[in-house]
């Protein structure tokens, strides 16, 4: 091996050599001057300045630029959403809230003005007149030209809620109401509704007007609707069910519900409860007040809620002004009392008007109409006869008399001598205003 490179080694000397001669020098006497310090020389302004590389020369420019635009944090839909209907569902509730107030003020501003009504009433001497005991008038009876659903009667015939709401199958023949009339009853009123069966009679649904809160996306519409009773309001044992027929009565200012037992259940518009029998007559009414006899007992319908009976008696003889009642004692002998539409009833030694009076009671007493209307009455217990008769207030005559001929004979005198302290009471009466 070492003889093979020593060749080859001998020819690259050789081949040095020759260039040193050829040169005159050898590479290695080359002379190379020193530089000496480095001199500064300004740059030539025409010239970009050179940008340094190196981080220790580096200063930062000034901005000359706007900033950047900060990146906003994307808004939440569902929270806006829920928001805008939080604000949405706070104005609703503050319009839903102030009818709501309204529609309550209404109502108490109506009991209040029935039971003032009522109180006037009681401390007055009421004329009275006849009423027709079935009228049309203040009726609706709408006869539907095919049967609906509650959804399909809104709107013009109103809006009704069904107790059952999954009771899909009901679809109304007839609706039948009492039109708001003298009563003035303008809310919680009475709607029935009727489906007519295979054998002829009629199905009957009551419905109540009362406050809606299902219409809260729409607060501006009409806030009352009439929801489905199972039950009469103030009395629970009548049940819709159980309706036979309704009809309406009193020229509408009553409601007639024949029941399927044979009775008969008179209710207010408004659907409050006043009294049940098997014989209903109205025999008189007064300013906003119907009277109803009821198995032998009275009734008004401006009189407050569950007030109760006026009187009670085996018999009722309407007038302008009074009522003879009769009734039987322990003897079953007949006796009556004369009464007010109040319920007040006459005591003839008091010369007043009381629900207590001791002395009301006449074996005889009838009303008369002969040269104007008078009492001929007999208290009971005595033998003698008295002439009653109203000038501006109920007056009794100044004597008695042995039999009832006697007492029409003297008709004339007893009423001049009553229409003078009538008029002398009617005086001093003014003085006293």
């Amino acid at each position: 091996m070492v003889a093979a490179v020593f060749p080859t080694l001998l020819c690259a000397q050789s081949a040095l050599q020759q260039l040193e001669q050829m040169a005159g020098q050898s590479i290695h006497d080359v002379y190379v001057p020193d530089p000496g310090d480095p001199v500064p020389v300004d740059p030539d302004p025409e010239e970009e300045p050179q940008q340094s590389t190196h981080l220790k020369d580096y200063t930062p420019a000034q901005e000359t630029t706007q900033p950047a635009p900060q990146t906003q944090p994307q808004t939440d839909g569902w929270a806006e959403w829920l928001k805008q209907e939080e604000e949405r569902q706070n104005k609703v509730n503050k319009i839903l809230n102030e009818k709501r107030a309204d529609y309550m003020k209404d109502q108490k501003d109506e009991e209040v003005r029935m039971a003032r009504r009522y109180e006037r009433f009681l401390s007055s001497q009421p004329v009275t007149r006849p009423v027709p005991q079935f009228s049309s008038i203040g009726e609706r009876n709408f006869l539907l030209n095919h049967p609906m659903t509650v959804d399909e009667l809104r709107g013009e015939y109103g809006r009704f809620r069904l107790y059952d709401y999954k009771d899909t199958t009901f679809r109304a023949d007839i609706l039948r109401y009492a039109q708001p009339g003298a009563s003035g009853l303008q809310s919680n009123r009475m709607r029935f509704l009727g489906t007519r069966l295979a054998n002829g009679r009629v199905a009957w649904k009551m419905f109540r007007e009362e406050w809606d809160y299902s219409n809260i996306d729409d607060p501006y519409d009409n806030l009352t609707a009439y929801y489905e009773k199972v039950t009469l309001p103030g009395n629970s044992k009548i049940q819709s069910k159980d309706i036979w027929d309704v009809k309406m009565a009193a020229e509408g200012e009553v409601i007639i519900l024949e029941m399927k037992n044979g009775n008969n259940v008179v209710i207010r518009p408004n659907g409050e409860y006043l009294c049940e029998g098997k014989h209903i007559t109205f025999p008189a009414r007064f300013e906003e007040g119907v009277f109803v006899e009821c198995d032998g007992k009275l009734y008004c319908t401006n009189a407050p809620e569950y007030s109760g009976s006026i009187l009670s008696g085996d018999e009722f003889q309407y007038f302008g002004r009074t009522i003879i009642v009769q009734n039987h004692d322990a003897n079953n002998q007949p006796y009556y009392r004369l009464a007010t539409y109040s319920g007040k009833c006459y005591d003839i030694q008091k010369h007043e008007w009381t629900r207590t009076g001791k002395h009301d009671q006449y074996s005889y007493l009838q009303c008369f109409h002969n040269d104007g209307d008078h009492f001929i009455a007999q208290p009971k217990g005595t033998d003698y006869y008295v002439i009653l008769a109203y000038w501006g207030g109920l007056f009794k005559g100044q004597k008695k008399y042995k039999t009832i001929e006697a007492a029409h004979a003297a008709w004339a005198q007893e009423k001049e001598y009553i229409s003078r302290k009538g008029s002398k009471n009617q005086g001093q009466a003014a003085k006293l205003k």
